[in-house]
């Protein structure tokens, strides 16, 4: 118990049952303050049980899998002689400077795409990276251009629509028929049904 508490408590005791003062008012709400900080209610956790089940399983499945290709490689290794031991290490360490450059090769594809303004998927920069800058380089600017004709011609039937027929046939209306046509109302009608082609 508190010392403060305490002394408060020996005060009432001397000033009498009704006659507590200011001071062991202040100590008690004091007192009782701490108390109501540790029920406050706790935060809800963000992940339940069973998604941490999940992620701990998820990263064990990995570190295992890694681990059983470790075991592999070293029984491997243990059944070649020196010769063929540094055979393997020198394609070994060939495919990694290989997958090394993969990578930067689809970093740089990546901001050259960026810098054309195009966002594309992983799968389909792979695609595009060639065993060299160069090729890479074409791949993307063929790519770019095609794409950029692709959206230009989606846009332009977009915006072109169907121009309406005159009459039963399927035959197409211009300008010049509407302006041939004797009926005021109707010609005032047709106008503002086809205002693109009063431009």
């Amino acid at each position: 118990m508190n010392l403060d508490y305490l002394q408060n408590l020996m005060k009432m005791d001397t000033d009498g049952a009704g006659g507590a003062s200011v001071e062991s008012t202040e100590s008690t709400e004091q007192m009782e303050a701490p108390e109501e900080q540790e029920t406050s209610p706790k935060p809800e956790a963000k992940y339940t049980d069973e998604d941490i089940d999940r992620i701990v399983e998820r990263k064990f499945a990995r570190w295992q899998k890694a681990r059983e290709a470790e075991i592999d490689q070293a029984k491997k290794l243990e059944r070649m002689n020196a010769e063929e031991q540094a055979k393997y290490q020198k394609e070994e360490a060939e495919k990694a400077k290989a997958e090394l450059a993969r990578y930067k090769m689809a970093d740089q594809a990546r901001s050259m795409l960026a810098e054309k303004n195009l966002n594309v998927p992983s799968d389909l920069i792979d695609m595009m990276i060639g065993k060299d800058a160069d090729i890479t380089k074409n791949n993307i600017d063929k790519f770019a251009k095609l794409f950029g004709d692709a959206v230009n011609d989606e846009v332009s039937n977009r915006l072109k629509g169907k121009t309406p027929s005159i009459g039963a046939g399927n035959k197409t209306i211009t300008r010049e028929d509407i302006e041939n046509i004797k009926d005021p109302v109707e010609r005032q009608k047709l106008i503002a049904e086809n205002l693109r082609l009063f431009e």
